[in-house]
């Protein structure tokens, strides 16, 4: 890494000194934004604090998901759709009916939007041994991601049903 120029002093490459701080400043900034996220999640409620947990044990998951389970694309999704529960969890302890619905609905999006995009590795993921939800259903893919976008669409109905939303808001869907 040093190296002792004509004067057997130690000289350094400006790129290895940039490379030096900006990786000591990207842990220290993900030191403290993990500090600060952890402080903040033992402020707030007990359901938050319980759900958080949880998801996280998910996130940390899911990259192995892939070799054991045959639809990874659920992990991503049951992982990723908490985000709309921990957003509300934020605001109230109460778990509604609605809230239910809409955390379904973004699962199932995230398991089509992945779908979809799982597509273009499908070969690759074959040749690996690892699972995806095109393997799991071969050529019927398309028209499974096509459902799990409508149903995605039908629980944004739902809420706005339920709920007593203007016909402005089902009409937009």
């Amino acid at each position: 890494m040093f190296k002792k120029n004509h004067c057997n002093a130690i000289s350094v490459s400006p790129f290895k000194i940039s490379f030096l701080f900006g990786s000591i400043h990207s842990l220290l900034y993900w030191g403290a934004s993990f500090t600060k996220n952890v402080i903040g999640i033992f402020a707030s409620n007990l359901f938050l604090l319980k759900i958080s947990i949880f998801f996280a044990l998910l996130i940390t998951l899911y990259p192995l998901s892939k070799r054991f389970i045959r639809a990874p694309q659920f992990i991503l999704g049951i992982t990723f759709g908490s985000s709309c529960l921990i957003a509300y969890s934020l605001q109230s302890n109460e778990f509604t009916i609605s809230l239910a619905i809409l955390y379904i609905g973004i699962v199932a999006w995230i398991v089509s939007f992945d779908t979809f995009y799982a597509l273009a590795d499908k070969e690759d993921d074959e040749k690996i041994g690892i699972y995806s939800t095109p393997l799991l259903f071969g050529n019927k893919t398309i028209q499974f991601a096509k459902v799990l976008h409508l149903f995605f669409y039908f629980s944004l109905g739902l809420i706005g049903y339920i709920n007593n939303f203007s016909l402005f808001f089902i009409i937009t869907i």
